[in-house]
């Protein structure tokens, strides 16, 4: 009896190793850039090519702008920020059923634009 409890528990656990995916974060990611008013967005992944990037004006609760990252490979693409109006944003990179998603602020400082990725 031990032996049957303890060889379905290993399999159990072999079972759930091998289905389980790797947490999204560990390859998308969302950067902002220190020179511009500009968000990089990359994704470390084979089929990349099937990531979608949604921008989100949190005020209305709708999408603004929706892209499809074209590569095969690992893919790369930087957005700017400069003509969003002042307020509240969401960010969302979907890629393989697996998404990660960041709120960001557009906001006036001493008359210039800026923003900031909330953490």
């Amino acid at each position: 009896m031990k032996k049957s409890i303890t060889l379905l528990t290993l399999i159990l656990t072999l079972g759930t190793v091998a289905f389980a995916k790797a947490p999204a974060a560990d390859f998308i990611s969302i950067t902002p850039s220190q020179k511009s008013l500009s968000i990089g967005v990359s994704v470390q992944k084979e089929d990349a090519g099937k990531s979608v990037v949604t921008f989100y004006n949190e005020s209305t609760n709708t999408a603004m702008f929706k892209d499809k990252l074209a590569s095969k490979g690992t893919a790369a693409k930087a957005y700017l920020l400069d003509e969003l109006e002042y307020g509240n944003y969401t960010i969302e990179v979907t890629t393989d059923g697996q998404t990660v998603k960041e709120r960001i602020c557009v906001y006036d400082e001493d008359g210039k634009k800026s923003y900031f990725i909330f953490q």
